[in-house]
């Protein structure tokens, strides 16, 4: 539900910008923080569908866990079923395969930290942001510097998920990760080099204040930009009732027997 209102929500944002300009740094705080929450969601989905194949999986293979174990310690049951489940994963190659990361419990919860630092960046970005404005002190140089913070930390995350659906895809297969990570980093990161790419247009003076007039090229962009997001995210949400089914878990369930089906014939 939190993935699926970050659509609507930027929308609606988008449309308080254009009708209240004096208020878009605050709407754009807020859509900041949301996408963070979003991700580290989307994270936490995944792996909330992994860990839950666990048990089941371990059940599955009832020969390699005597049953006065597995009734003794729910827990070491539970930790070794999971590490069954580790065998149907693949490593994770890092700069050009010149370093390899084999799943296990710990990759999966550095990663994960690695999701949830952007969260602290952006609400640290979106603070300054906000204080800059207040003050008078947005200038070019402060907008850079925080905007390639901001850049840096979100590349991190998005980086630290990618990893993540490449070292549990074959578990997750049935979810179609990277389609629903594609539809994710496609708001993410789309919205982020739009605007970066409006700011560039806006220190070019490439934009058509003559037609505006009296308004200041720094408006001319938060309009701009909020017009596009409210037509973009409304086609998004579409794709999103078709990405994020309703019917999730009965789909997943359905394809996992089939496979299940076919393998022992």
């Amino acid at each position: 539900l939190c993935i699926l209102a970050l659509a609507p929500l930027y929308a609606l944002l988008s449309l308080f910008s254009l009708a209240m300009p004096r208020f878009t740094v605050y709407s754009q705080a807020v859509c900041d923080l949301y996408e963070a929450v979003a991700l580290c969601q989307f994270v936490r989905l995944l792996l909330h569908w992994f860990y839950r194949r666990a048990p089941l999986y371990g059940m599955e293979h009832a020969s390699a866990i005597p049953f006065e174990q597995r009734h003794r310690d729910p827990t070491e049951f539970q930790e070794q079923a999971t590490e069954l489940l580790f065998e149907e994963c693949q490593a994770a190659q890092l700069c050009c395969g010149l370093w390899t990361l084999w799943p296990s419990v710990a990759l999966l919860r550095g990663l994960r930290r690695c999701v949830h630092q952007y969260l602290v960046i952006r609400a640290l970005h979106a603070l300054v942001c906000v204080v800059l404005f207040e003050t008078g002190h947005q200038t070019l140089a402060a907008t850079v510097a925080t905007g390639v913070v901001a850049g840096l930390s979100i590349s991190g995350a998005m980086y630290a998920t990618f990893l993540l659906i490449a070292v549990i895809e074959p578990v997750l297969w049935p979810h179609d990760p990277w389609l629903k990570f594609a539809s994710l980093k496609l708001v993410i990161f789309f919205c982020f080099w739009q605007s970066v790419a409006l700011q560039a247009l806006t220190y070019w003076e490439m934009l058509p204040l003559y037609y505006f007039d009296p308004w200041d090229a720094t408006r001319l962009q938060d309009a701009v930009c909020s017009l596009l997001v409210c037509f973009e995210m409304a086609a998004l949400a579409v794709f999103h009732h078709w990405i994020f089914r309703p019917d999730e878990q009965l789909r997943t369930s359905t394809a996992t027997h089939v496979l299940r089906q076919t393998l022992q014939v």
